[in-house]
């Protein structure tokens, strides 16, 4: 049970020429984009701990989530023992134990454990937002 809004295009475009009684040229290509939301869906509210609490509503069909990599060391990774050492004296991940050279995850929520509440939507969705295709010739042509 829902309502999801989608708006968007497509349009191909094809040139044809005969250039004498054998030769013809031939292009086509096609190019199209959408956009889409869900504006409602049927779903349970998480807790106040969830930096999100809706996962679906409000977002694109397919949406993905995860985790925020924490780049203010220069490079998101952990690069040293000692570096690592001073991130798990305030932080833990509910996941497992980072090593160096993992990626450093934002603990969004600030409870002092990344984890599944701290997980964002991340920039796209499974549903590609353009298309375009530039077909090739038929064989033996």
């Amino acid at each position: 049970m829902g309502e999801v809004f989608n708006k968007g295009f497509e349009i191909e475009l094809e040139y044809h020429r005969q250039l004498n009684r054998d030769w013809f040229v031939q292009f086509r290509g096609n190019y199209g984009t959408n956009r889409n939301e869900v504006r409602f869906i049927d779903e349970a509210i998480n807790d106040e701990s969830y930096v999100y609490r809706l996962r679906r509503t409000g977002y694109m069909l397919g949406q993905q989530w995860g985790y925020e990599i924490d780049r203010s060391n220069g490079n998101g990774y952990f690069n040293s023992q000692q570096e690592l050492d001073a991130y798990l004296a305030k932080t833990t991940y509910g996941f497992g134990s980072p090593r160096v050279g993992d990626f450093i995850y934002k603990d969004l929520n600030g409870d002092g454990v990344v984890n599944d509440k701290d997980m964002q939507p991340l920039r796209y969705s499974h549903i590609p937002g353009f298309t375009w295709e530039l077909p090739s010739p038929p064989p033996g042509k």
